[in-house]
Order: structure tokens, then C-alpha cells, then sequence
């Protein structure tokens, strides 16, 4: 089990390596209950380097 921390700590540094994508592809999504997260996750194929390791981790975090 990983803390409610760890989890926020790893979004945190996704929305960072991910600006371009969230301003981007995701920039009409409306933040709150995960939809940035699953708009990330969705383009995953088409997200620079940074971005796709920051999902990574939080899919690592999320899995049970």
C-alpha cells in the first residue's frame, strides 16, 4: 500500500513534466476526479519522455 502522499507527490511532478500535454491535448478537459490523470493516460503514446515516466509512476502507484 503506498500513503495518500506518495500519490499526490508523483501527480504533482506529472502536471510539471506534463504541462505541454496538459495545455495541450488535455487543455479543454475540466481538472478534478482524475479526468487530467486519464486524458494523460489515454495520450500516453504521444507524451514526451518526462511525461510518459511521470504516468508510468503513477500507474505503478495506482495499481493494487
Amino acid at each position: 500500500a503506498t500513503s495518500v502522499q506518495t500519490t499526490a507527490d508523483a501527480l504533482k511532478d506529472a502536471v510539471i513534466a506534463c504541462k505541454a500535454e496538459i495545455n495541450g491535448v488535455c487543455g479543454k478537459i475540466l481538472p478534478g476526479q482524475g479526468r487530467i490523470a486519464a486524458c494523460l493516460l489515454s495520450n500516453k503514446s504521444t507524451a514526451s519522455a518526462g511525461c510518459a515516466e511521470a504516468i508510468q509512476k503513477i500507474e505503478t502507484l495506482a495499481a493494487p
